[in-house]
């Protein structure tokens, strides 16, 4: 006795179901409330169809009615069978308009469609009705009362629906139901998750790499030959710079006179222009040094004063002429020449070297080790916020809070 007592009076245990059988259990809760409303329903609708019977009765005896005054006119009696006729086809019509429900699930459109067709009915039936008062007053008036108590019933199938919905919890079945497909999201969002950390952390050991090889690559003896030869070719192209310049200086202090001269002599003009433009281009192509000729021919018209000079730049006109002889210019081709032909052979070997190759290709592959790994950190930025808003926790305080209110006791999932 003592031992029921204290079982009695103890607080009441809170309600705590397994993950993996909370479905089956929330929907036994669900059934449980649910069966009164089914029962209520199935009593409703027992009331409906013996309703809907009555008033098919009361039909038939309005119908077979007559009247406990025969003595009216002709014009009344066929008044009074207009009515009755149009009053019993609108009420039989109501009645196949409305097909009440099986099963409770099914009540949603029900009542809305119950309630328009009595409306167009009454709208429809209000002379008739009234005049059928004057002949058959019991008559009708018991087909009216019997009408309205559906529409009683119509109500209460509609109080009972709107409880059945509320008791049906779908909103909580449906978190429930989702419960595990949010648990699956968010396993498979994390497994992915890691395998881009570890995807990302293997390019960057692979980056690693390739920087270090390239590296021992520029450090190597290979690359070092390589650096040499560019060095060299870089030496020779100043080299050749220089004697383009020291060229391009003789023939700038000749200019003026070059030009003067260019319009006295018509068929020296193309070759004075040629060397005016490009000095170093046009001594190379002057195969025959024709230059020579043009520079003697002009040396003595700045003598004679056919090319007007001043003092200083004459002086300094015949001086530059004087030192670019024959020996001047064939030594000039012939170095240049040399130039160039030491430059071809460091070009060649430089482009046999593998070096160059190697560093493009490392180059390449660092390159698209870098873009690698910033697709895969926009990819895990992303998988993060979605893992983020894939929150199981704040579902389960969710579904506990929801199902405690539902039930009326404090619950918990574990």
């Amino acid at each position: 006795m003592l031992k029921f007592l204290k079982k009695l009076l103890s607080p009441e245990q809170p309600v705590r179901i397994p993950e993996e059988e909370l479905s089956n259990w929330f929907s036994q809760q669900v059934e449980l409330q649910n069966n009164p409303l089914r029962n209520k329903f199935e009593e409703l609708r027992e009331k409906y169809y013996e309703g809907e019977a009555n008033i098919k009765k009361n039909i038939d005896v309005l119908e077979n009615a007559e009247l406990k005054n025969p003595d009216i006119s002709i014009k009344e009696l066929q008044f009074m069978h207009g009515n009755r006729e149009i009053y019993i086809k609108k009420a039989s019509l109501f009645l196949e308009s409305i097909t009440f429900p099986q099963k409770i699930e099914d009540c949603g459109d029900f009542v809305t469609d119950f309630l328009k067709n009595l409306f167009e009915f009454s709208e429809n039936t209000v002379r008739p009705y009234t005049i059928l008062q004057e002949f058959f007053a019991h008559e009708s008036r018991d087909i009216a009362l019997e009408i309205k108590e559906l529409e009683n019933i119509a109500i209460e199938v509609k109080k009972v629906f709107e409880a059945y919905q509320k008791s049906s919890a779908s909103d909580i079945m449906s978190k429930i139901n989702s419960l595990k497909t949010t648990a699956e999201r968010r396993l498979e969002l994390v497994t992915q998750m890691r395998q881009r950390e570890t995807e990302l952390e293997d390019e960057k050991e692979n980056l690693k790499k390739l920087e270090s090889e390239k590296k021992a690559l520029k450090e190597g003896a290979e690359h070092k030959e390589y650096k040499k030869i560019q060095a060299a070719i870089e030496d020779t192209n100043s080299k050749m710079k220089d004697k383009q310049m020291e060229l391009a200086g003789n023939f700038s202090i000749l200019e003026h006179a070059l030009k003067k001269y260019a319009r006295m002599s018509f068929e020296h003009e193309a070759l004075c222009n040629r060397y005016l433009e490009n000095p170093t281009q046009a001594l190379l192509a002057d195969q025959q040094l024709d230059i020579l000729r043009i520079l003697a021919n002009m040396r003595d018209a700045i003598s004679r004063d056919e090319v007007e000079l001043k003092d200083r730049k004459k002086e300094k006109s015949l001086s530059t002429i004087e030192k670019m002889d024959r020996g001047y210019l064939l030594n000039f081709v012939l170095h240049y020449n040399g130039l160039i032909k030491a430059k071809k052979k460091l070009e060649q070997e430089e482009r046999g070297m593998p070096t160059p190759h190697k560093l493009k290709e490392f180059d390449s592959r660092i390159e698209k080790s870098w873009e690698r790994q910033a697709i895969i950190q926009r990819e895990l930025t992303e998988l993060e916020k979605n893992v983020k808003d894939v929150d199981v926790g704040r579902l389960k305080k969710q579904i506990e809070e929801e199902v405690s209110a539902f039930i009326q006791k404090e619950f918990s999932i574990g």
